[in-house]
């Protein structure tokens, strides 16, 4: 049963990978309008210059390349040159100037150069009302430009008809073209196929009656070829949802939407699941049509955007609904996301503005449908593998001409980083093959590794290394390679990748303060000479302030020196301010002594060091003998030396008493008599030969002299 019910599934997905054409390249460039036409090469709409100039309806077609190969208004045809071609001036007698659904393009399924263009007259041109009438169009005529068989021109299909026709793809490799009848609820369905165009096929489906019920409005198919929308702007007004039979092309199960509403143009989603009308000039309504009953779908009718338009609306490759918001406006309104129910499919003005004097009407191009299904065949791939990071490319072995996928790429490849079931439709002309791709994990080996790395506060970047030895390395930051270099503290993390081998390198990268300090270092130094200054050991890198490196500074001069010596999260730096030092003293002149005299140094300081004559380190000496003294001081590398002589001599007069009988106080002369060479010392420690006027007490002894 599970095995029937995949099969199931990949047939029914193959029905909306075969007929969801809207995307095709054929429908990537549009003319309508005065003048107006849109490129959707790139994806976003692009403002071209066309010659057509319908009031409403038209068709284009591009080759399978996207390039423009001719368009037209029912009427004449222009090639992609915008020039009408040799016979393409007036395909059909009538008049198909202000018809709904003017033209339709189809291929003719026998020769990939020819088209079928078929034109829908207006219902004000005759009184048999619409008649339907078609030419075939070959490319290999005109150099390449195309021209209109001449044989083909005018050739009648039927009448009676609103102006409404489109074209639905088949179960097989064929086409449906759609037609209504003006004045009944019947449709008529014209199988094409290699054989050419096949007698119609009618049923009956619909809510309206009369003669003109359903001639003005559009008819069109959902992408999965499974519904039909039919709109009523004449006698009488509504909308109508209907089902599809692509094996037999009946119509049936008729869901009324409205029948109040004067509706013109209509859209279904990309999915299928929501349809998009206009209640003319007044607002766009949505509906979900996979609520189920009528009464149901109705319930789900949400006005989407303000105002309203006068015009067609079309699904466009890209996939996205655009339409004019205002008849002769230069502007082209847009509804982004067509698959969301509710506002969320969005409304957006303006998104396109033609060039020069183009502007919109009411018609837009009618739908290109290339070839439905023929023969389908199935593979299926099973693939175990463990997931690269960068993902896994999956690719169809069958050259296409288009390519669908289930996850709705329309490329040969994809690529995908997840495991599971993948499909891919390739169309081929009238064939079908399905590549089925199944994504199984394989057991994976998987090592966890987590590091701190403390990092300084201030640094701005830094370089986290992952394992090496792996093929495939995927940070946390989307970066692919072995090293990341990173600008913020935080936890960083790499995959690594190596077959089935997977190992998560985790950096958890904190924060720690810079820590600086400074060092003042003064010094004296008596120069000329050379000082070597030291810096803080310990540092990984120093530098000076001449821009030198090392620990060591040879200064030859004073001044100010500093290094800046740094290491991980912590900076010193060490200030040197050198002076010259100077260092003079003296000793005092020399001396004639005749006891012990006590020499003294004239500088005092307690960063000097003494030194005398004998090795004694005082800061004074007594000398006890004649001769020569010297001292040596030292300060801070500086040095200086001072002597002093110093003689010592004995005394050998003796001064005798002298007594003088007075009775009374009186004044005497002394006079002193020297020794050759010798000094005269009082012992009041004057040194005159002569002690004028001595006083003397009376009865007194007088002092004793030498």
């Amino acid at each position: 049963m599970k095995k029937y019910l995949a099969v199931l599934i990949v047939l029914l997905s193959l029905s909306q990978a075969a007929t969801a054409q809207y995307y095709l390249p054929q429908n990537n460039k549009w003319a309508f309008g005065y003048y107006a036409g849109l490129d959707f090469t790139s994806g976003t709409p692009v403002a071209t210059t066309t010659a057509i100039y319908p009031y409403e309806g038209c068709a284009s077609i591009c080759n399978a390349a996207g390039n423009m190969m001719f368009y037209t208004d029912g009427v004449t045809i222009w090639d992609n040159t915008n020039t009408v071609m040799p016979s393409g001036s007036a395909i059909v007698s009538y008049s198909a100037a202000s018809s709904t659904q003017a033209a339709l393009i189809a291929p003719v399924l026998s020769n990939p150069n020819q088209f079928y263009v078929f034109s829908m007259e207006d219902i004000g041109s005759s009184s048999t009302y619409c008649e339907l009438n078609y030419c075939i169009v070959d490319m290999t005529l005109n150099g390449g430009l195309g021209d209109v068989i001449a044989s083909t021109l005018g050739t009648f299909v039927t009448n009676k008809l609103g102006e409404k026709m489109t074209i639905m793809s088949g179960n097989s490799c064929d086409l449906w073209l759609l037609t209504h009848r003006i004045d009944s609820t019947k449709f008529l369905s014209y199988k094409i196929t290699t054989s050419g165009i096949a007698a119609p096929v009618g049923s009956t489906s619909g809510a309206f009656s009369g003669s003109g019920a359903y001639g003005i409005g559009h008819i069109k198919g959902s992408p999965d070829n499974r519904h039909i929308v039919l709109l009523g702007y004449y006698s009488a007004n509504g909308a109508e949802v209907h089902d599809f039979d692509a094996t037999t092309g009946i119509v049936y199960n008729c869901r009324l939407l409205d029948s109040t509403g004067s509706h013109y143009g209509a859209e279904f989603s990309p999915n299928s699941n929501v349809l998009y009308c206009d209640n003319f000039g007044t607002g766009i309504f949505q509906y979900d049509i996979t609520a189920g009953s009528a009464a149901a779908i109705r319930a789900t009718r949400t006005a989407i955007g303000s105002g309203g338009i006068s015009g067609d609306m079309k699904l466009a490759p890209n996939g996205k609904i655009y339409f004019g918001a205002t008849l002769g406006g230069n502007t082209i309104d847009c509804i982004p996301n067509p698959n969301i129910t509710g506002t969320g499919c969005g409304y957006m003005t303006s998104v396109v503005t033609l060039t020069g004097s183009a502007v919109t009407n009411g018609g837009l191009p009618n739908i290109i449908m290339m070839h439905g299904a023929g023969d389908t065949t199935i593979r299926t791939k099973d693939t175990t593998l463990c997931m690269p990071v960068s993902g896994l490319t999956l690719a169809a072995d069958t050259t296409g001409s288009y390519y669908n996928w289930s996850t709705g790429e329309i490329t040969a490849t994809k690529n995908t980083t997840t495991f599971g079931t993948y499909w891919v439709a390739i169309t081929n002309n009238c064939s079908v093959r399905i590549d089925t791709f199944r994504v199984h994990p394989a057991p994976q080996d998987t090592i966890l590794r987590s590091r701190d790395t403390s990092l300084c506060s201030n640094t701005t970047s830094f370089s986290l290394t992952a394992t090496p030895g792996y093929t495939q390395y995927l940070w946390n930051t989307g970066a692919t390679s072995a090293t990341l270099t990173a600008t913020t503290f935080g936890t960083y993390y790499a995959l690594c990748a190596n077959g089935c081998h997977l190992l998560i390198d985790t950096f958890h990268v904190l924060s720690i303060p810079f820590a600086t300090t400074t060092v003042i270092h003064d010094t004296n130094y008596c120069f000329p000479g050379t000082l070597t200054l030291s810096a803080t050991p310990g540092f990984g890198n120093y530098l000076w302030q001449d821009g030198s490196s090392g620990s060591n500074y040879n200064a030859t001069a004073a001044g100010t020196f500093y290094a800046v010596a740094s290491s991980f999260c912590k900076e010193e730096i060490d200030s040197f301010h050198i002076n010259f030092a100077s260092l003079s003293f003296s000793l005092g002149p020399d001396v004639n002594v005749c006891m012990n005299y006590n020499i003294t140094a004239s500088i005092k300081d307690q960063y000097v060091k003494y030194k005398w004559q004998d090795g004694s380190t005082g800061d004074s000496y007594s000398a006890s003998r004649t001769g020569l003294y010297y001292l040596t001081i030292t300060r801070e590398g500086c040095a200086a030396t001072d002597s002093i002589q110093v003689t010592f001599f004995h005394l050998t007069q003796n001064i005798p008493d002298t007594f003088i009988c007075k009775e009374t106080p009186f004044t005497l002369d002394l006079v002193a008599t020297p020794p050759p060479g010798g000094t005269v010392l009082w012992n009041d420690g004057t040194t005159n030969v002569v002690k004028p006027r001595l006083r003397i007490r009376q009865n007194k002894r007088i002092l004793k002299f030498f």
